[in-house]
């Protein structure tokens, strides 16, 4: 996807969201009305983070970090925080942590997502 977007010169989630649009399902936000927390939760603590991704470079090869991150959740000590980058909302891995009862808060840092997994 990443690929794609800069050959078209648009940003990533631009053209994720023309694209769920074009098979009817709905477009993908950061905001808290889209189900994503966007405010800082209070279980928040950068030093219970024990394990961090930067997905950018796995994605600029055409590799899907998706089951690297499921897999590293499964493995986090209850308590603890997993810290995930990636250039877009990664809409489905967050609905699938959450459907495996971890909690997360989303930043938007300029071009990229910062996406914050906790295992209560």
């Amino acid at each position: 996807m990443q690929q794609a977007a800069s050959i078209a010169n648009v940003k990533v989630d631009e053209l994720i969201n023309h694209l769920r649009k074009e098979v009817g399902q709905d477009l993908v936000s950061a905001g808290e009305e889209a189900g994503y927390i966007t405010t800082q939760p209070s279980w928040f603590d950068a030093k219970k983070v024990i394990m961090e991704l930067d997905a950018s470079e796995m994605l600029e090869r055409g590799e899907h970090p998706v089951n690297q991150v499921i897999a590293d959740l499964k493995d986090l000590p209850a308590g603890s925080m997993y810290a995930l980058k990636v250039p877009f909302l990664p809409a489905p891995l967050i609905d699938k942590a959450s459907s495996l009862n971890f909690e997360h808060w989303v930043q938007q840092e300029d071009e990229h997502y910062k996406v914050w997994f906790f295992k209560p």
